[in-house]
């Protein structure tokens, strides 16, 4: 992978070229640019254009953020300021004539262009950038697409020009986003850790009173922490004593305030500076009476931090509540319009996305979803799906986003129409399982799938490596990434996570609800011919009645009767490898029943206009569809490829890169 910083360089470098041509100065005069403040936490970065014209420096800055960390090989996008916000798409292989360069934009183009006008979007064009370079007249009530073609006129007269389309040497794509916030800005600003310390900070050395006044600590935090705060304050004026023997062996005059204000900066892992040399030799004793305090308390001290956290993550969390509801009721809406629109964009992450609606005048916006919608950017590995006439479905770049993405991403069209079946119904279900992934960031701040992210670069390299073995690496690596991510779906919504997650209630759009039926439908008649053929199939229970028992059973009586066998409770004596061969059969059947039964409850909900949802109840039957579509038994067969396979080695893929399987 092309270094990071020199990557970002390059851009920057490209912006250099325009603000000397803006200036007025020729390409090959000197200029430069330099970071501002590289000390500065990432990953914003200010960078200062410096341009010399007739003696005198002239100088402008611009701001630039990679989006995701520019690993895998994809395109890299960068977000950057310069008098708008733009994004900059340099392809993954150098992109020399300006025929390949303009179908690639037309493509993108075409695609997004089935959208309109149900969603907006942004896709690539070369006015972004040259409307910084050459103003036409008149052209204020042109539609983005008139401007483009104004320009690429413009530019068969002036072909001299395409050099400020090029980054060291290569086209690259330029779109204009500045009347559009990204999706993940707010997502993580919702959840900004930095932002969350910082209230931590504040909230504890803004808390004096609770230090004198023990009823104050009860009313702020809570009777069932009464005793945190009593052995607070008595730690506190132990300290305060100790601190006013320092000051007397040191001759320095210090106040009551002072002494809380210190004790507070202790609490709040804070060290105290000296105020001038003078005192220097008091505040480094005093700094180290604080780690001592802090040591031999450090029981009430994190309780009393843990006490701070929970309640400024509970404020945050009601906070944002309306805000998750209103995002995710507009995912639920673009993710029906692309069914519909038979599109499927492939890699649907914050990143990709941007939100549409009056930002500035209403800072509430994102609690109601009628006032905004969700827009997209970038295109590369989008698909449409539904071909006219029987034509084959064209075969999408094989990549994905591992924090979002499946196996399915990163094969070919024939390796997915031989194991999934249906290319359409894989193809969207992908977008479905990125949604899920999403929602699940959107309440929680985290990954939902954060170790199954990491078998994707795994089977890119183990495909890579075994080409002649692409459908068992296929098979076998959606096996073993469908199972682990069933795992870390049960582990990661736990009964605390699930309890966040299903305070999130919204309502389910029409669309959205009419798209959800569909599928749930599909899925019910499925699960119905597995439940048969399982049964119909085994040779354990033969008789007529007990099969149609089976059949017929609810899942709580097949759970019982699995419990039963595995206890030796009420069931015939059998030997221990029968035993076994039922208990396998019933949890094989419990699971299947346990899954129907979850889609006809939901079915059944459904079935209600305006009908309310939590986060949870949606997650959970859209990832029980992708993964019933995209796993299967079937796969647990012998195999040239094992599950070892898939495990060992290092790959240093970030969960927001886009990795490509296909180059």
């Amino acid at each position: 992978m092309e270094n990071k910083t020199a990557l970002q360089e390059q851009v920057v470098d490209f912006f250099l070229t325009i603000y000397k041509y803006q200036v007025g100065v020729p390409e090959t005069e000197n200029a430069d640019f330099v970071l501002v403040d590289p000390d500065a936490p990432g990953p914003n970065y200010t960078y200062e254009l410096r341009v010399k014209k007739s003696g005198q420096m002239k100088s402008r800055r611009m701001a630039i953020t990679m989006i995701g960390d520019g690993s895998g090989s994809k395109s890299k996008c960068f977000k950057v300021i310069y008098d708008d916000v733009l994004v900059v798409k340099i392809p993954p292989q150098p992109l020399k004539k300006f025929k390949l360069y303009l179908k690639a934009v037309n493509d993108e183009r075409k695609i997004a262009a089935k959208l309109n006008p149900q969603v907006e979007f942004v896709a690539p064009g070369v006015s972004a950038i040259f409307k910084k370079i050459n103003t036409f007249e008149d052209t204020a009530n042109l539609k983005p697409l008139q401007l483009e073609k104004k320009y690429l006129k413009w530019l068969v007269e002036n072909k001299d020009m395409l050099e400020y389309l090029k980054i060291n040497g290569n086209y690259t794509f330029i779109m204009d986003l500045s009347k559009h916030a990204f999706l993940s800005y707010f997502v993580d600003e919702m959840h900004d850790q930095k932002v969350f310390n910082k209230k931590i900070k504040n909230d504890i050395t803004g808390s004096t009173g609770i230090l004198t006044d023990f009823l104050q600590f009860e009313e702020k935090y809570g009777p069932e922490n009464a005793d945190t705060g009593y052995n607070i304050s008595n730690i506190y004026g132990k300290y305060g004593n100790d601190i006013k023997v320092l000051a007397t062996q040191h001759n320095i005059s210090i106040s009551q305030y002072e002494i809380q204000e210190w004790f507070l900066l202790n609490l709040a892992e804070e060290e105290i500076p000296a105020k001038d040399e003078q005192s220097a030799d008091f505040f480094s004793e005093l700094n180290m009476l604080f780690r001592k305090t802090n040591k031999d308390n450090h029981h009430d001290f994190d309780a009393y931090r843990q006490i701070v956290k929970s309640q400024i993550k509970f404020t945050d969390f009601s906070q944002n509540k309306t805000k998750m509801e209103g995002i995710i009721t507009n995912l639920l809406d673009l993710l029906a319009i692309l069914q519909q629109k038979k599109l499927s964009i492939r890699d649907l992450k914050p990143d990709n996305m941007f939100v549409v609606g009056d930002i500035e005048s209403n800072p509430f916006f994102l609690a109601a979803p009628e006032e905004y919608s969700l827009g997209l950017i970038d295109f590369e590995t989008a698909v449409l799906f539904s071909k006219p006439n029987n034509q084959e479905v064209a075969q999408p770049l094989q990549a994905g986003t591992p924090a979002y993405a499946t196996p399915s991403h990163l094969f070919d069209n024939k390796t997915l129409k031989k194991n999934l079946g249906e290319l359409a119904r894989t193809f969207y279900l992908q977008d479905w399982h990125a949604v899920v992934a999403m929602i699940y960031n959107i309440v929680l701040g985290t990954h939902l799938f954060k170790k199954t992210r990491d078998l994707l670069p795994k089977i890119i390299r183990l495909k890579n490596k075994k080409p002649g073995l692409v459908n068992d690496i296929f098979k076998r690596g959606s096996q073993v990434f469908w199972k682990q991510a069933d795992n870390e779906f049960i582990d990661r919504t736990g009964t605390k996570e699930k309890l966040i997650i299903n305070s999130i209630v919204f309502t389910v759009p029409d669309n959205a609800r009419e798209m959800l039926q569909r599928e749930i439908r599909n899925v019910i008649l499925t699960l119905a011919d597995e439940i048969r053929d399982l049964v119909m199939e085994q040779d354990i229970f033969t008789g007529d009645k007990a099969r149609d028992n089976l059949k017929r059973s609810s899942y709580e009586e097949v759970k019982k009767y699995k419990d039963k066998w595995k206890c030796g409770i009420d069931v015939p004596d059998k030997p221990p490898e029968t035993r076994l061969e039922i208990i396998k059969l019933l949890n094989n059947l419990e699971k299947l029943k346990g899954i129907a039964k979850l889609f006809k409850h939901a079915m059944k909900k459904l079935q209600k206009s305006d009908v309310k949802m939590t986060a949870f109840e949606l997650i959970e039957i859209m990832f029980n569809i992708v993964w019933h579509h995209m796993y299967s038994d079937d796969w647990m067969q012998p195999s040239k490829i094992s599950e070892d396979d898939f495990y060992g080695g290092d790959d240093d893929t970030h969960e927001d890169a886009t990795i490509v399987a296909d180059l």
